[in-house]
C-alpha cells in the first residue's frame, strides 16, 4: 500500500503540507492588505485625473465648477481692465504726441510682434502644462511694463515707451486671454461653453469697462491738473502678478492639458496646426475670414484716431474721448452678451454667428468712409460702435466655442493661429491704406480699402457657413469625455 502511494505521489507530484486554520488566516489577512494596498494606489491615481476617489464624501461638482468659472473669470477681468488702460494711454499718448500717421508704423510693428509671439508660444503653449505658461508670461509681461515706466519717468521721447505700450497693449488683449480661454477650454466641455463663455466674457467686459471709465476720468483730470495718464501703467502689472499667484490656485482640482511634452521646433508646431486645418475645411476659411476682417477693422480704428485727432488738439482729451467711445461700445458689447449672445448661439448655431462680424464690418467701413470725407467724428464713432460691437460680444463667443471643438493638445496653436495672427497681420496690412491717404490728403480712400476687405470676409463667412456641419464630423475633432 506504501509503494501504491509513492507511485501516485509521483504521478502527481509532491503532496502539499497539510495547512491549519490559522495559515489560512494568515493568507487572508496577507490578501487582504495586498488588496487593500492595490485599492489605495489606484484611489491615488484616480485623485490625480481630477475625479473623486473610492470611499471619500461626494463633491458639490456644481460648487466646483463655479469656482471654476468665477476664478477664470476675475482673471481675465483684470487682464481686461489692464489691457484697455494699456491701450488707452499709449495709443493717446503716441497720437497726442506726435499724429495719427505715427500708427502707420506702430501699427505694423505690433502686428509683427503679436505674430513673432504667436510663433513663439507654438513652441511650448501645448507642451507644458498650461498654469504654467499662464504663470511665466505673466511675470515676463510685468517685467516689461517696469521697463516702460522707467522710460516714462525719465527724460526719453514720450513717443519711446507709448509705441512700446501699445505693442504691449497688443499682447496683453490678445495674448494673455487667449491663453485664460484656452484654460477654459481644458476645464469645460464644448456643451457647457455654451452657458459658461457668456459668463466669464461679462467678467472681461466689466474689467474693459471699468479700465476705460477710469482712463476718461484721468485723461479729463490730466489737462487741468498735469498729472500724467502715464502712471495708470502702475496697475497693470499688479494685476498680472496677481493672475499669476491665485489662477493656479484657484484650479488645482481640475482637469487641464498637461501638455504633450514633446521637442518640437516653431516650424514642427506650425505644421502640426497647418495639418489639423487641412482637415478642418470650415477652419480654412473661418483663418480667411479672420485675415480679412481684422485688417478691414484695423484700418476702421485707423480712420477713427484720423478724424478724432482733426477736431481734439490735447492729450488728455484725445484719451477721454477715445476711451469713453469704447467703453459705450463695450456697454453695448455686454448688453449683447447678456440678453442675445447664449439664446442666438443655441438657436442660430456657431456657423450662422461667425457670419455676422464680417456684414458688420462691411458696414462700419462704408460709415467710415463718410466720415472720412465729412470730418465728422460722431460719424467715426458709430462706425466704431457698428465694428466694435459684435466683435466684442457674439463673434468673440462664438469663436472660443469653436475653438472648444479642437483636442485639448493643439487647441492653444490652433487658436493662436485662427485667432491672433490675423490680428497681427491686419495690424500689418494698415500701413497701405494709411499712406494712401496721406498721399491723396483724404481721410475717406482708407475706409475705401476696408469695404473691399469686408466684402472678401463676408464671402468667407458663407463658406465657412456651408462647410461647418460637415466639419464638425470630423474624425480630428474628436475629444476625450471629461471627468467635470
Amino acid at each position: 500500500m506504501s509503494d501504491n502511494d509513492d507511485a501516485l505521489d509521483d504521478l502527481l507530484g509532491a503532496r502539499k503540507p497539510r495547512r491549519n486554520a490559522g495559515d489560512a488566516l494568515d493568507e487572508m489577512i496577507a490578501a487582504t492588505k495586498s488588496t487593500r494596498d492595490a485599492g489605495a494606489a489606484l484611489d491615488d491615481l484616480i485623485s490625480a485625473s481630477g475625479a473623486r476617489p473610492h470611499g471619500t464624501p461626494p463633491e458639490d461638482r456644481g460648487a466646483v465648477r463655479r469656482r471654476w468659472v468665477m476664478g477664470l473669470a476675475i482673471a481675465v477681468g483684470l487682464l481686461g481692465f489692464s489691457g484697455v488702460v494699456t491701450d488707452s494711454v499709449a495709443v493717446t499718448q503716441l497720437v497726442g504726441k506726435s499724429s495719427p500717421t505715427a500708427l502707420a508704423l506702430v501699427f505694423p510693428l505690433g502686428g509683427i510682434g503679436l505674430v513673432l509671439m504667436s510663433l513663439f508660444q507654438s513652441r511650448f503653449i501645448d507642451r507644458y502644462a498650461r498654469k504654467s505658461v499662464l504663470v511665466w508670461l505673466c511675470l515676463v509681461y510685468a517685467a516689461v511694463f517696469a521697463v516702460v515706466l522707467v522710460l516714462f519717468a525719465t527724460n526719453t521721447p514720450t513717443k519711446v515707451p507709448a509705441a512700446i505700450g501699445v505693442i504691449l497693449a497688443d499682447q496683453m488683449n490678445f495674448m494673455l486671454p487667449l491663453l485664460i480661454w484656452t484654460l477654459a477650454s481644458d476645464v469645460f466641455t464644448a456643451g457647457q461653453a455654451v452657458t459658461v463663455y457668456p459668463v466669464i466674457t461679462r467678467w472681461l467686459y466689466g474689467g474693459m469697462i471699468l479700465g476705460f471709465g477710469v482712463a476718461t476720468a484721468i485723461g479729463v483730470i490730466s489737462d487741468r491738473s498735469g498729472f500724467s495718464p502715464a502712471w495708470l501703467l502702475v496697475a497693470p502689472p499688479v494685476f498680472l502678478l496677481a493672475v499669476a499667484l491665485f489662477v493656479p490656485r484657484i484650479l488645482h482640482d481640475a482637469t487641464l492639458s498637461e501638455g504633450h511634452g514633446k521637442e518640437e521646433s516653431a516650424s514642427q508646431s506650425v505644421k502640426e496646426s497647418l495639418s489639423l486645418l487641412k482637415d478642418l475645411s470650415a477652419f480654412k476659411w473661418m483663418l480667411g475670414l479672420s485675415f480679412a476682417v481684422m485688417a478691414a477693422g484695423a484700418i476702421i480704428e485707423f480712420g477713427f484716431f484720423d478724424v478724432a485727432n482733426k477736431t481734439i488738439e490735447k492729450t488728455g482729451s484725445l484719451q477721454a474721448v477715445y476711451a469713453a467711445v469704447f467703453c459705450g461700445v463695450l456697454i453695448l458689447s455686454w448688453g449683447v452678451q447678456t440678453w442675445a449672445a447664449s439664446p442666438l448661439m443655441n438657436r442660430a448655431g456657431i456657423g450662422k454667428v461667425l457670419q455676422i462680424l464680417p456684414i458688420a464690418t462691411l458696414v462700419a467701413a462704408v460709415v467710415m468712409v463718410i466720415a472720412g470725407a465729412t470730418e465728422q467724428i460722431a460719424v467715426a464713432i458709430v462706425a466704431i460702435a457698428i465694428w466694435r460691437t459684435p466683435r466684442g460680444s457674439i463673434d468673440f463667443v462664438g469663436r472660443q466655442a469653436a475653438m472648444a471643438t479642437v483636442p485639448d493638445n493643439q487647441r492653444a496653436r490652433f487658436s493662436n493661429l485662427i485667432n491672433v495672427v490675423p490680428v497681427g497681420v491686419g495690424f500689418m496690412v494698415v500701413a497701405g491704406p494709411i499712406g494712401l491717404s496721406r498721399l491723396a490728403d483724404n481721410r475717406w480712400i482708407a475706409p475705401v480699402v476696408a469695404a473691399v476687405l469686408a466684402l472678401l470676409a463676408v464671402a468667407a463667412g458663407i463658406k465657412v457657413l456651408t462647410k461647418w456641419d460637415d466639419t464638425q464630423l470630423s474624425y480630428r475633432l474628436k475629444r476625450r469625455k471629461r471627468l467635470g
